[in-house]
């Protein structure tokens, strides 16, 4: 089955009145597509963008069971209704027509295509009639293969970002069409907001036991390592919190407590369990917070307990137990296999498997891992993969493989799990010329890339992995690049530190939401200054403005921004001396003091390590770390990457360490 996820965001200012001051705090609603595989049915109808007066429209009998459907379950939750509004109806219809007409499965529409009524929500309402405040508050909801209008709302409460349109306690307004499969929802918020928001709900029962973390993309899991966890439990309060202090505790029937992960996304706490919930348990949940900007709670702690039941055991007749559809395949000859891609232990969706004695693979988490692009076609069920001069196109279903226009012969066909397409481990060395090696006895697959093609787009050239390269007696890993150190025993020992760093990051860190919200084309300039998305909105540009105005790709903007968050992560607590005798990344991370020198080389090896060029240059008193992200050269200091021109170094300056690959600087 294949899963694909998509997000629209918009915001709902939610007012928080107090004596003292008001503060507003941004909560961008989600919205998503999800594609489940199956025979689709696809409609040949198409809506002209007419607008409405809002009494020419009658509901349907699918919209209105979705509103007291989602008002039953916002009942039981304690959060108030909603009503369905008709020019955001007529955009969901709309867009669900546009959808069964064969179109790209996208919340943006394509102009020219059969059925284009806009290409966002916003668009897709203004032509309807909706007025500019109804519009920019429109966020939208779609899944693609429900089998009911319920079926379509169950799998989206079952997720973890996905359940939050369904349960903030604002919305108010609402327009819903079911149409072949095509379940599409779009909502607004204007309520003041002063509920709490609970899910599983207070008394809840016949709760599901386990998440899937597959089943969601972005896939909340990934960040702890975990590939299931317990029914995802969410809570939303009326409150500017500090998120950085809250207690929480879960515990079952007999008071154990039981372990969990927390994350805060968008106003909503979330709570994964590390193991699924048991079936037939009670279970407590408690938590402490601390409000801000109340002068009534200041210096108090409130809390929230509730608790609910999980179902019964399916083979005592209960429903069943897992939150997404279908359950993930199981066989008999699996092996849980671990995946190693240049060092680095890989968190996919869909881990590794063996399968009937071969070693199948996710393409899209192994491919982008070696930096190539990855494109899926759905109607044909084929992917592309693109690499340099490579290009690679499989369809699932299929033994064999196209590469540079020549036939392929898989060791087993292609085929799709829980959504993702695996194919055998041995297609990675035939396609893309790693080093690939199998250790039978702890089922680990070791990729390595290959020499020469490291970096993907950030300029290529050589980079010697493999330790072989000597400079001034040090066998070094990337480049010529020896971060200053004196021997091999002080570059031993940095490498062991970022290497373990860079692992930590690459397995839980994420792009911050409102840098995602940048590049997807938000700006300040859609919001009135000095509220909390203009500011955000503003960091962003400052930091990764000029990345995003060069062309670099959300994964290569992802990936630099996590190099430089784990070079910051690693300075933490480390003393600046200013200008002075610290000259090398040793000296910062071992010896616990830096200064301009020793900072840029701890920031080069950070770099380095996630398959970026990077060089250190200086002028008469200070050195800086420069990197080379989409064949575009940056400078960056304390969180901005700045464009330059190194075509030619000015005479004044020192290069301190050429770029890691490709040609070298010259004055």
């Amino acid at each position: 089955m294949q899963y694909s996820f998509c997000f629209f965001y918009f915001t709902e200012m939610d007012l928080r009145r107090g004596n003292m001051k008001t503060k507003k705090l941004t909560a961008a609603l989600l919205a998503f597509s999800l594609v489940l595989g199956g025979n689709s049915v696809f409609a040949a109808s198409s809506n002209n963008p007419v607008q409405i007066a809002s009494s020419d429209i009658e509901y349907s009998k699918e919209a209105t069971e979705a509103l007291d459907y989602i008002n039953k379950i916002r009942k039981d939750a304690g959060l108030g209704e909603v009503k369905l509004n008709p020019f955001l109806t007529k955009a969901a219809e709309n867009h669900a027509n546009y959808l069964n007409a064969g179109n790209p499965y996208d919340h943006d529409e394509i102009e020219g295509k059969k059925g284009f009524t806009g290409v966002t929500p916003k668009d897709r309402v203004l032509a309807v009639g909706g007025d500019d405040t109804l519009a920019r508050r429109a966020g939208e909801v779609m899944l693609i293969d429900g089998s009911s209008v319920k079926d379509s709302i169950d799998r989206m409460l079952d997720a973890a970002y996905h359940r939050r349109p369904f349960l903030i306690p604002s919305a108010d307004q609402i327009g819903v069409a079911f149409v072949n499969k095509r379940f599409v929802m779009v909502d607004v918020g204007f309520k003041e907001n002063g509920d709490s928001s609970l899910y599983p709900y207070d008394g809840q029962k016949d709760v599901p036991t386990t998440f899937l973390g597959a089943s969601e993309d972005p896939n909340p899991l990934r960040q702890f390592g975990l590939t299931k966890s317990g029914y995802v439990i969410s809570m939303y309060v009326p409150y500017t919190l500090d998120t950085k202090k809250i207690d929480a505790t879960i515990k079952d029937s007999k008071g154990n407590n039981v372990p969990y992960y927390a994350e805060w996304y968008y106003g909503f706490w979330f709570f994964y369990t590390k193991e699924p919930f048991r079936s037939n348990e009670k279970y407590t949940v408690s938590v402490d917070y601390k409000p801000l900007y109340n002068p009534e709670f200041e210096g108090k702690t409130l809390n929230k307990t509730w608790s609910f039941s999980t179902i019964a055991n399916v083979s005592s007749g209960g429903s069943k137990s897992e939150t997404t559809s279908p359950k993930p395949e199981t066989q008999s000859n699996n092996k849980e296999v671990t995946v190693l891609i240049d060092g680095v232990k890989q968190t996919f969706d869909q881990p590794a498997v063996v399968k009937n004695g071969s070693t199948l693979v996710p393409l899209r988490g192994v491919f982008e891992a070696l930096k190539a692009d990855v494109k899926w076609d759905q109607p044909s069920q084929t992917v592309t993969a693109n690499k340099g001069d490579t290009t690679i196109k499989l369809t699932v279903g299929q033994s064999t493989a196209i590469v540079n226009g020549k036939k392929v012969t898989l060791a087993a066909k292609a085929e799709v799990i829980n959504g993702s397409t695996m194919v055998p481990l041995r297609f990675v060395s035939e396609a893309l010329g790693a080093d690939v090696k199998w250790d039978n006895a702890t089922s680990t697959a070791t990729i390595t890339s290959p020499a020469g093609n490291v970096g993907g787009g950030n300029g290529g050239g050589q980079v010697d992995q493999g330790g072989s390269q000597v400079v001034n007696g040090i066998k070094v890993s990337y480049g010529k690049h020896t971060y200053a150190s004196a021997n091999q025993s002080q570059y031993d020992q940095v490498m062991k530190i970022v290497n373990s760093a860079v692992a930590e990051t690459k397995s839980s860190g994420t792009l911050v939401d409102y840098y995602i919200r940048y590049i997807d084309g938000d700006r300040a300039s859609n919001y009135a200054p000095n509220t909390d998305e203009f500011m955000e909105l503003k960091i962003a540009e400052n930091s990764i403005g000029q990345l995003v105005s060069a062309g670099a790709t959300k994964e290569e903007i992802t990936q630099v921004y996590l190099g430089a968050k784990t070079g910051s992560n690693l300075l933490k607590g480390v003393k600046d001396v200013g200008v002075g005798d610290p000259i090398s990344a040793y000296d910062a991370l071992v010896g616990g003091v830096t200064d301009c020198d020793a900072t840029a080389q701890t920031y080069s090896a950070t770099f380095d390590s996630f398959g970026f060029s990077s060089a250190v240059l200086g002028g008469s008193n200070h050195a800086d770390v420069y990197v080379k992200v989409h064949d575009t050269w940056f400078k960056y200091t304390s969180g901005t990457f700045t464009k330059v021109n190194l075509s030619k170094i000015p005479s004044t300056m020192t290069i301190f360490s050429q770029p890691t690959f490709g040609p070298e600087l010259t004055k």
